[in-house]
């Protein structure tokens, strides 16, 4: 079992030890990890902190990759949130600043609005939900230096009442093109029950199914664990639910290249 997307107190959204993160790991049976901490440069909301700690983080990872190294094998990872115009320019830089083995690109901001306070009422869901993905191609089309894109659908947390896909598939499919294109990936995020989506997967199946049938290969295992008990969190079923959409393998990361270990 393999989980690439977890976060520990070097996060500022989570109290979780490191190594208590790693030793859970170990006896929940997983053969390999991703620490992947955050880093938000400029994060519009200043009551949490996510400026990594860049030099003491990684040479955690480092020591920690030896030190476990006879139980698990423990990748160099960050989630790097991603945002446009001279933020972008600060990403690139924090992305090459050390040899990470895995980096997820993710958008937590919208148009410099941190999408867990955005106003949602301002204007109508489906304009915001349109923005939210046009936002995102328009950034990946400048940015390269990353492995996966995290939680691909993850304003669906956020915006309440989800307005209907139909009119942003378009968008997505291109997004998607794009992703496969440059050889990356996405991953399954299995947080969405713990954020009150019930059986909505992120990204939602339909999204899975396109990324598949477009031929994108390439898809990682997230739990986004910020707790030891979140850990592998629906992996069973996740990998379940890949296998019928027809996908055979999970990704993993050395070097910020793939590997495939077979579900």
């Amino acid at each position: 079992m393999v989980d690439y997307h977890m976060h520990t107190d070097f996060s500022g959204d989570s109290t979780a030890n490191p190594d208590s993160m790693i030793l859970t790991s170990i006896q929940k049976g997983a053969n390999e990890i991703c620490i992947t901490d955050h880093c938000d440069p400029c994060y519009p909301d200043t009551s949490v902190s996510f400026d990594l700690k860049r030099d003491d983080y990684f040479d955690f990872l480092e020591k920690a990759a030896h030190k476990y190294k006879n139980k698990i094998k423990i990748k160099k990872g960050m989630e790097l949130g991603l945002q446009d115009g001279d933020v972008l320019e600060i990403c690139n830089e924090v992305a090459r600043e050390y040899p990470y083995d895995f980096i997820i690109a993710s958008f937590h901001c919208l148009d410099g609005e941190d999408l867990y306070l955005k106003d949602y009422d301002k204007v109508p869901r489906e304009e915001t939900l349109h923005r939210f993905y046009e936002a995102n191609y328009e950034i990946l089309s400048k940015f390269k230096h990353y492995c996966i894109v995290g939680h691909l659908s993850i304003i669906d947390r956020y915006i309440g009442e989800i307005p209907p896909y139909d009119d942003v598939y378009p968008l997505i499919e291109e997004i998607l093109k794009l992703i496969i294109s440059d050889g990356k990936g996405i991953e399954i995020n299995t947080s969405a029950k713990r954020y009150g989506l019930g059986d909505r997967t992120t990204p939602t199946i339909p999204i899975l199914k396109l990324y598949k049938k477009l031929g994108g290969e390439i898809i990682t295992f997230g739990s986004d664990a910020h707790r030891e008990e979140d850990i592998l969190y629906d992996y069973d079923v996740t990998c379940e639910l890949l296998r019928s959409i027809g996908f055979r393998y999970l990704a993993t990361f050395k070097d910020m290249k793939p590997s495939f270990v077979k579900i």
